[in-house]
């Protein structure tokens, strides 16, 4: 047993590349601004799509925050978006992050509704 959990740990740190190869580069800047505690941040969209064709349907949201400084982001963020003129809210999801150069980014995903 311990042999094959010591083979997966090989596999997934030494073989699998890591995310980071394969990472896009954000599809487009949204805007800039502070924390609270005075942490800059950039904000990227990488992905909206909607769920369906349906009025009132939500959409799906893939966002990078990108603080200066190694911080922990919080598990999940409160979102506000307008989308074709629509104002759109709801919670996302931490989905990973990582740190490199002095510098944070943190994935978000979930899904916003109409409001």
């Amino acid at each position: 047993m311990k042999k094959i959990l010591l083979t997966c740990l090989l596999i997934m740190f030494c073989i699998i590349p890591s995310s980071d190869c394969f990472a896009a580069e954000p599809t487009q800047y949204l805007y800039s601004a502070y924390t609270t505690d005075g942490i800059y941040y950039e904000v990227y969209v990488n992905e909206i799509s909607q769920q369906n064709e349906m009025r009132n349907s939500g959409y799906s949201i893939n966002i990078d925050l990108v603080y200066d400084g190694l911080i922990i982001p919080s598990k999940t963020i409160p979102w506000s978006q307008t989308i074709n003129g629509t104002v759109c809210t709801g919670t996302l999801k931490l989905y990973s992050f990582s740190q490199h150069n002095g510098k944070t980014t943190a994935n978000y995903q979930g899904i916003i509704y109409p409001i």
